[in-house]
C-alpha cells in the first residue's frame, strides 16, 4: 500500500508556460511579431533570446500582470493538469510555491491572478504560497522546479528531494536530478509512495 507524498511544485515553468504569456503579451500590446519571439533558450531569455534590457522586461511584464494576461491567462504546461489530478486522486498533497512578488504589483493582485488560473484550469492544489524562496515549503517530501539556483537551495537546506524539470534553460552537467517529462516525475512520486 502506497503512503500519501507531500509534493512541491514551481509554478513557472513547471505548471504555467511564463514564456508563452510573455510572448503574446508584447506581441498584443507592441505589435512585435510572434516570429522575432523564439523560445526561451537562457534563463534571461527576455534578454538573450529577444533583445530586452532588464528594465524594459520590467516595464512589459508589470504591465501585462496589471492587465492580467500574464499569470491570468494561458494553458497549463503539457501532461502537468492531468499529473496533478492524477496525484490528487492518488491521495498526494499539492503545494505550490511561486515567486509572484514583483516590484510596483500589490502582490494580492499576483496572489488573485495566480489563485484564478489554478481554478480556471481546475488544478487542485492543496497549498498556495508566494515566495521566491522555495525552502519555505519544508513540509513537503519532493519540489520539482525548472531553477537550478532554487533547485541548488532546496538541495542545501535539506529534508526535500529537488527535482529539476529539464528546460532549455537549466541545463548543466549531469549532477542534478531531472526528469524531463510528467510521467517521469510521477514515477518518482509513486517510488517515493512505495518507500518505507
Amino acid at each position: 500500500m502506497s503512503r500519501p507524498v507531500r509534493i512541491g511544485l514551481d509554478c513557472d515553468g513547471v505548471l504555467y508556460d511564463q514564456v508563452a504569456a510573455f510572448r503574446w503579451w508584447i506581441h498584443h500590446s507592441t505589435g512585435r511579431p510572434l516570429n522575432e519571439l523564439g523560445p526561451a533558450t537562457a534563463w534571461h531569455f527576455y534578454r538573450d533570446d529577444w533583445g530586452y534590457t532588464v528594465e524594459e522586461f520590467l516595464d512589459i511584464l508589470t504591465a501585462g500582470v496589471r492587465a492580467g494576461a500574464i499569470f491570468g491567462q494561458g494553458a497549463p504546461l503539457r501532461g502537468s493538469a492531468e499529473a496533478l489530478r492524477r496525484f490528487h486522486a492518488a491521495g498526494h498533497h499539492l503545494t505550490v510555491v511561486t515567486n509572484r512578488d514583483l516590484p510596483g504589483i500589490d502582490l494580492d493582485h499576483t496572489t488573485h491572478l495566480t489563485r484564478r488560473w489554478l481554478e480556471t484550469w481546475q488544478l487542485p492544489i492543496d497549498d498556495l504560497v508566494i515566495s521566491a524562496d522555495k525552502t519555505v515549503a519544508s513540509d513537503v517530501d519532493l519540489f520539482l522546479e525548472d531553477s537550478i539556483d532554487n533547485y541548488d537551495a532546496i538541495a542545501r537546506h535539506g529534508g526535500i528531494v529537488p527535482i529539476l524539470f529539464n528546460r532549455p534553460w537549466n541545463r548543466d552537467n549531469g549532477e542534478r536530478r531531472r526528469v524531463w517529462t510528467w510521467r517521469g516525475f510521477e514515477q518518482i512520486v509513486h517510488a517515493a509512495g512505495q518507500a518505507p
